[in-house]
């Protein structure tokens, strides 16, 4: 199956701006398989195990733009139609086209019988009126900034997340609005050039973290705090997302647990 609306990259890191990138997955009780795909389709079929998370991210082509939106479902062809910027609708086309490659692969269909369901918080999982028992075994996440896209397909819940590392203005006023007093107030007192670095590193854990839970920005990033540097975990966690050990976090490339799959 041809894929030309995508390149792969090895990791976030070798996008053409800078970018930072996280993962998270839950209930493992121990160190994961993380499996950093170098094509998307690598996946075997059948649904992963509880403690595996494969990773995959790229660069959107935009000569693919109409191979990408044939994957789709015209439900979400209607959806990108209402986003004004074309490089925006591109990263979501051909994110979403990836994940139901994946999924159709996975599940051993093809990527536009892929039945997909969205809960009320907006979280996306695979349909079990289409899928049955399988449904509630395969799990996927999908991020996606300008120029970058990426999935996770895993056999527990899961959440990624790529940024582009840029220059935010007022950045301690977004963190104090954003982050638990405790990691605003670190990033407050970081020096100039390990602040921004500080700053992407809670914020695209945070948010593989609220995709993974499947509450989205309705659980606030001020819920939690991650420990700011070394292995990603859990310094402080709401009660209805603990205890801490319920999750594994890494970042994205230097994630310890990362092999690679071919």
């Amino acid at each position: 199956m041809d894929m030309d609306f995508v390149r792969t990259l090895a990791h976030p890191g070798q996008a053409p701006a800078p970018c930072a990138g996280a993962w998270a997955l839950e209930g493992v009780g121990g160190a994961p398989t993380v499996a950093v795909l170098e094509d998307a389709r690598d996946l075997p079929p059948g649904p992963p195990r509880t403690s595996t998370l494969f990773l995959w991210c790229g660069v959107p082509l935009p000569e693919g733009r109409d191979d990408a939106l044939s994957r789709l479902s015209p439900r979400e062809r209607l959806e990108l139609s209402r986003y004004r910027n074309e490089s925006d609708r591109l990263s979501i086309a051909a994110a979403r086209a990836v994940a139901r490659v994946q999924l159709g692969i996975v599940l051993g269909c093809r990527p536009d019988e892929v039945g997909l369901v969205r809960s009320a918080a907006g979280k996306p999982s695979l349909d079990p009126a289409r899928h049955g028992g399988v449904a509630s075994r395969v799990h996927f996440s999908v991020s996606h900034a300008r120029g970058l896209v990426a999935v996770g397909v895993a056999g527990a819940a899961t959440g990624i997340d790529v940024e582009p590392v840029r220059p935010v203005p007022d950045m301690d006023g977004l963190a104090r609005t954003a982050f638990a007093p405790e990691v605003a107030g670190l990033v407050a007192t970081a020096r100039d050039d390990a602040r921004t670095a500080l700053f992407f590193r809670f914020w695209v854990l945070g948010e593989a973290f609220i995709k993974a839970t499947g509450q989205g920005v309705g659980q606030g990033l001020d819920t939690f705090a991650f420990t700011p540097c070394g292995r990603p975990r859990l310094e402080r966690v709401s009660e209805r997302w603990g205890g801490p050990d319920r999750w594994t976090f890494g970042m994205w490339p230097e994630t310890e647990h990362a092999t690679t799959a071919v």
